[in-house]
């Protein structure tokens, strides 16, 4: 007789490689959140989630009062790929062929839930052995800790992951509220969550521009008819946040940029599109515009997809070159080349005080016979106030050399100028401009140059200063209450109290940048105290040094 051939599923592998999406505790808690909120009771306007994170018991908690699971419906929930109940129902739900009972094995080895649903309550728990022992792909037990118990209780439903396999530093309760809050913000606003009782908000960034786009008529074909598209741009940076958001009937599934990303200003772009034809053609075009785990990430190859994509790089760009523009004008004004030539004095006065300071720290690092990093043993000392290739950014009269490495053979010319007897780092004539920084947590570069400062419009909501580490930039912000009154009540941005004010902000976010640096360079070893002490000095340094300055302008 012959045997037919069927398509089989290990259902144990299939449900640990579903796992390996939600390596973090937040995109966990974010799972079992968005199943909370995606399951009201019918009529039930408001869910409310709690999650409790307990870093020291390895435990994460999710506890809601939605509409809770009779135990046909947890049957439906522990099998892989079931289809979503609301879905199947015709109601927009975020989830597809759940992939929920999977989240937790993705961190931890044990998941316990215990639902309340019209008076009955059941209570099961899988662990990771189990999964780990099941056999020849065949489907496996749940452990049924209580089945339809009658019990006074409101619907709801608590899920534990416990035995989280992380370290206690990796289990953040401010990493899981910010990513539940990122993400809770394209979701239903009517909803209530709470990480270890602090409430969830989502605030969108304060906007210089709005702007919306309808589409062409030639794409509505494909994307949909009265598909509006709306930008915004940010006066600041927005880092990991930049992007447009797509939503499909409600549902989020990717933030992107369009291929703009990485061009000027492209990091102060967001905003939101919704194009339901996604859901649509989920299950009927080839490749499908995204897949069923929680990647939020959209295939560019879909035809969908690179339609939507080739639109909204389109309207990114609008506005993005508009304000590139509006800023290379800014830039040619008079007011912004007194503004720069005010920068750079300021940058003057930073820049030589921080060549000062590192050259004072080396100095005593020196003459305390303090580690000198990789340099320890030097031929040659060099004199006082010279600066070594690992202190600062100052140009140095010595490079990095090193002694015979693995390989020299008889041959080789011997000892050579900054080698050290038996190979290893020395200090040989030469240039360098500053070096690797190691850290607590591996080598890091450190900045290169001095600091730098700029004055931009940012928008009256941000605050009146921030710093860029990696370009060592002071950015002031223009729009700033206190900053704009000091330019309009004087009409000018030469006025003394516009130019005490600049400097005052300026010294400010040096000092801390300065001891920022410093908590970067000796990690652990550097405290609060430290800190403190060190921008108190820095600003009494830098005040004195401006003093000449400050006494002008009372004059001017």
């Amino acid at each position: 007789m012959t045997h037919v051939i069927e398509v089989k599923s290990h259902v144990a592998r299939d449900l640990m490689q579903s796992a390996q999406v939600f390596n973090t505790p937040a995109r966990v808690a974010w799972e079992y959140v968005s199943n909370s909120l995606d399951n009201p009771e019918p009529g039930q306007a408001s869910v409310v989630c709690r999650v409790e994170v307990s870093p020291a018991k390895k435990r994460l908690r999710v506890i809601d009062n939605a509409r809770g699971m009779t135990r046909a419906d947890l049957q439906n929930f522990f099998t892989m790929h079931a289809e979503n109940v609301r879905r199947k129902a015709g109601l927009a739900a975020r989830g597809r062929f759940g992939t929920g009972k999977s989240a937790a094995f993705g961190i931890a080895r044990r998941l316990h839930i215990r639902t309340v649903r019209d008076g009955r309550a059941n209570e099961v728990e899988l662990r990771r052995d189990q999964i780990e022992a099941a056999r020849e792909g065949e489907p496996f037990p749940v452990q049924e800790l209580a089945k339809d118990v009658a019990v006074n209780e409101p619907n709801g439903t608590v899920v534990t992951i416990d035995e989280i396999q992380l370290p206690i530093g990796k289990i953040e309760p401010g990493a899981i509220k910010v990513y539940i809050e990122r993400h809770f913000g394209r979701h239903q606003q009517s909803h209530i969550v709470y990480v270890n009782n602090e409430p969830c908000r989502y605030q969108e960034p304060d906007y210089a521009d709005e702007r919306f786009f309808d589409v062409p008529d030639e794409l509505a074909p494909v994307l949909g008819d009265g598909i509006r598209a709306r930008i915004c741009f940010s006066p600041t940076p927005l880092e990991d946040s930049a992007g447009v958001d797509v939503l499909s009937k409600g549902i989020y599934h990717a933030t992107t940029l369009a291929g703009s990303a990485g061009r000027e200003f492209s990091s102060h772009i967001f905003g939101d599109v919704d194009v339901a034809r996604l859901e649509d053609v989920q299950d009927t075009e080839v490749p499908p515009p995204f897949d069923n785990t929680r990647r939020n990430e959209l295939n560019p190859l879909n035809r969908t997809v690179g339609i939507l994509f080739g639109w909204l790089q389109a309207c990114i760009e609008t506005v993005r070159t508009d304000w590139v523009r509006k800023d290379q004008e800014r830039r040619r004004t008079e007011e912004a080349k007194r503004l720069r030539r005010e920068a750079e004095e300021i940058a003057k006065i930073l820049n030589d005080d921080f060549r000062e300071y590192q050259e004072e720290l080396a100095r005593a690092k020196r003459s305390a016979g303090g580690d000198l990093g990789p340099l320890k043993a030097l031929k040659g000392d060099p004199g006082p106030g010279e600066v070594l290739p690992d202190e600062g950014t100052e140009p140095s009269a010595y490079e990095a050399a090193h002694g015979p490495r693995e390989g020299d053979g008889p041959d080789s010319d011997g000892e050579k100028l900054g080698d050290i007897p038996g190979g290893g780092p020395g200090l040989a004539p030469g240039a360098s401009t500053g070096s690797e920084q190691r850290t607590t947590s591996g080598p890091q570069p450190r900045p290169r140059g001095g600091f730098s400062l700029d004055f931009r419009n940012e928008g009256e909501r941000v605050y009146r200063s921030r710093y860029e580490s990696e370009q060592r930039l002071i950015v002031v912000n223009l729009d700033h209450p206190q900053v704009a009154s000091a330019v309009t009540n004087k009409g000018s941005v030469t006025s003394p109290e516009f130019r005490k004010l600049a400097y005052e902000i300026a010294f400010t976010e040096y000092a801390v940048a300065v001891a920022r640096e410093q908590a970067t360079r000796q990690g652990e070893a550097y405290d609060a105290i430290d800190a403190l002490t060190d921008v108190r000095s820095v600003i009494d340094r830098v005040t004195r040094r401006a003093a000449a300055i400050f006494g002008s302008s009372a004059t001017a």
